[in-house]
């Protein structure tokens, strides 16, 4: 190769690499520029929001965050998750309109966490988010140790309550730390209907009573009785929430409750035993007994003179599978109050699992 050949040869290497070299710079400097372009500022919240400062130690603590939409679009909240399931936040989704402003409730269970610090995470995600591009907020605050203590956190009355009859009392200890002092402590119903005394038994230490309310409908009731020091001006002060359940029973009830007879083959009987009775021992009677017509009932013994009396329940398989059907028992009784008739309806369920005969 001649040298003017190796000349133009060096020359045209030389320009390929440097559109090469300038092909590579360029790329790089847009793709610096598109990395720098700055994302539009999304869901602003005030860090001063954040912080709930010192709270006592409590299930559910409630604290507002105002969140506010500074750009000129709308933007909107798929989904708010949270860095702990003791924190739950409402609404769990919204939509914020240009220069909009709006709150969030984060509910906390601090139970157990006092005497020390506390923070959870909360993750918006945008419904149009860019990849990678995830907002935290740190909500935190200082929790103080609840000092006030009870025996248990719950009382479950079961079915002692009987309608018109006394009602049943429980009791519960309460206690409070060393190093903390109220003037005294106070005891309220706070949601549902019921009764609580508390009264000090000595120093740091008080006894409390709760009672069903008078004139609860039959069946489940429910109430919360909140303990706190005796509040003076708006001073924020501890308290401990006692939740009470139980069920209100009819003082005439028949056991049991469901008479199953199994599995039966069509054709088969089944027979079983039910027991009306009244819980004070009263004498009652049967007016009349509601059943399907495949159910037959019939009294052992009429007299009713000892509170109760028991029926022979059966029933013919004529069809297959689950099969049930409730007999009513109407039954009055003299009342323990005006001295009138009371009347009620006890109800039973009959079932059985019918099965076509083996050939």
């Amino acid at each position: 190769m001649s040298s003017l050949s190796r000349s133009r040869s060096g020359r045209i290497e030389l320009i390929g690499g440097l559109l090469l070299l300038a092909g590579i710079v360029g790329a790089g400097i847009g793709l610096a520029l598109a990395r720098s372009t700055p994302v539009e500022p999304g869901v602003v919240v005030d860090a001063a929001g954040l912080d709930f400062g010192g709270v006592w130690e409590q299930p559910a603590y409630r604290h507002s965050i105002t969140l506010s939409n500074p750009t000129g679009t709308p933007i909107h909240v798929a989904e708010i998750k949270t860095g702990c399931g003791c924190t739950q936040v409402a609404p769990q989704s919204l939509t914020l309109g240009p220069g909009e402003t709006k709150s969030l409730v984060a509910t906390l269970d601090l139970t157990g966490r006092g005497g020390g610090s506390f923070a959870v995470d909360l993750l918006p995600l945008l419904a149009h988010q860019p990849p990678g591009d995830r907002t935290v907020w740190t909500l935190r605050g200082k929790v103080r140790k609840n000092p006030i203590e009870l025996s248990q956190p719950s009382i479950d009355f079961g079915d002692e309550v009987i309608q018109g009859e006394s009602l049943p009392t429980r009791e519960v200890n309460v206690s409070l730390d060393e190093g903390y002092r109220f003037d005294d402590l106070e005891a309220h119903v706070v949601e549902g209907k019921g009764q609580a005394k508390l009264a000090q038994i000595d120093d740091g230490r008080w006894r409390l009573q709760v009672t069903p309310a008078e004139g609860l409908p039959l069946g489940q009731f429910r109430f919360t009785v909140r303990v706190a020091p005796t509040r003076l001006g708006s001073h924020v002060s501890p308290s401990r929430n006692l939740a009470i359940t139980g069920t209100v029973r009819d003082d005439i009830a028949g056991w049991p409750e469901t008479v199953n007879f199994g599995v039966l083959e069509i054709g088969e009987e089944g027979r079983d035993y039910v027991v009306l009775a009244s819980r004070s021992g009263r004498a009652f009677e049967v007016k009349r007994i509601e059943s399907p017509s495949a159910v037959r009932v019939r009294a052992m013994d009429t007299s009713t003179s000892g509170g109760s009396i028991t029926y022979v329940v059966t029933e013919t398989a004529r069809n297959s599978g689950i099969q049930n059907a409730t007999l009513l028992f109407h039954v009055a009784a003299p009342s323990s109050g005006s001295g009138g008739a009371e009347e009620t309806v006890v109800p039973i369920t009959v079932t059985y699992f019918g099965v076509r005969p083996q050939r």
